[in-house]
């Protein structure tokens, strides 16, 4: 991560550890990542950097320490300055890592960038009937889509959608913003510039011209959401990639909870180690709280009161062996999932 990325994902008032960050961007989803995900509201983000770099990560943060935009709290949790919050805010003028990526959340957001920019490669050739050019390689299963995809729309006015979809969306941003967009198409005789090459005409670090790109086709997923009859063409290349947050087993291993609420017998019918069946259902918890009034059920009136007089305040800062001094015997697990109701309660 270069600088401006790495204090994107920090804060002045929230000491956050890196690994976390890290974790979230090359999706390494353990419930442990996803809690702090969740108290950090960074889990839009996940998957957004597969081939992060963590050697690069840690040079920049010493640099940034130096620099006094970021302070060291202790071995894993930095926090951004004040002069580290004023940067990022210069740096980074209209979007936080607070405000998320609702689209990224639902939707596979970098395999449907690149169906676009192939799309509108292809369909900008298509309309100077140029059929003499190299198209970019996205993979073989998204390639074969967008062939069909483009045989399919093509003579149903494919290249005016398009056009005014894209106009439309444009439209709809800060002029800066718009450029930034345009000029990473691909098109007949022109070719879109990397986020180095933006850099150097902007004189923005890549990271926070990586943190616009991210949001810009967040929004055009959503534009095309909302104007999916007006551009079905452009709305037909989400096809695909729909996600369900929370993983398959996991949700299955919550329907069986639904039907019956003892771990141990829904570890024995789904074959599954007890710890699973637990990771299973905090990370239900962490990533869909329509379902925290299931799971509050599984506290007695008692222990919800004890819990409720032992810990308040900072939700980040209570510690297990708290309630482990009252109750030796206190599974994790429920200590676990009582933060994480908490944390939708309290905020």
């Amino acid at each position: 991560m270069d600088q401006d990325l790495i204090m994107f994902f920090l804060s002045a008032e929230q000491p956050r550890r890196i690994k976390v960050i890290e974790n979230t961007l090359i999706q390494r989803r353990t419930v442990s990542t996803l809690f702090w995900g969740m108290r950090y509201q960074i889990n839009d983000f996940m998957g957004l950097s597969p081939k992060l770099n963590s050697i690069n990560t840690n040079h920049e943060l010493v640099k940034l320490i130096q620099a006094g935009l970021v302070t060291k709290n202790d071995d894993s949790h930095y926090r951004l300055t004040s002069l580290g919050t004023a940067r990022i805010h210069t740096h980074q003028p209209y979007f936080s890592s607070s405000t998320g990526l609702s689209a990224n959340a639902n939707y596979n957001l970098l395999q449907f960038r690149k169906r676009w920019l192939l799309a509108l490669q292809i369909t900008s050739e298509y309309s100077y009937r140029n059929q003499h050019y190299y198209p970019m390689l996205i993979g073989n299963r998204d390639d074969s889509f967008i062939k069909q995809w483009f045989h399919h729309f093509k003579n149903h006015g494919l290249v005016n959608e398009i056009k005014r979809g894209l106009n439309h969306f444009l439209s709809q941003l800060p002029n800066d913003l718009a450029w930034q967009f345009v000029k990473r198409l691909n098109g007949h005789s022109m070719t879109g510039m990397t986020l180095l090459q933006q850099s150097a005409v902007l004189k923005r670090t890549t990271g926070s011209l990586l943190i616009d790109e991210w949001y810009l086709f967040d929004n055009l997923i959503i534009f095309l959401l909302n104007h999916q009859s007006q551009y079905p063409a452009c709305y037909d290349l989400l096809m695909g990639t729909h996600r369900d947050q929370v993983s398959n087993s996991a949700r299955q291993t919550y329907q069986f909870f639904l039907q019956n609420n003892h771990l141990k017998l829904i570890a024995n019918y789904r074959k599954l180690r007890l710890s699973t069946v637990k990771e299973h259902l905090l990370e239900v918890a962490i990533l869909d709280f329509k379902t925290h009034a299931v799971f509050k059920q599984m506290f007695d009136r008692n222990t919800w009161q004890l819990l409720g007089n032992l810990y308040h305040g900072n939700l980040d800062n209570w510690q297990f062996d708290r309630i482990k001094q009252q109750r030796p015997d206190f599974d994790y697990f429920y200590f676990r999932m009582y933060q994480i109701l908490r944390s939708n309660q309290d905020g």
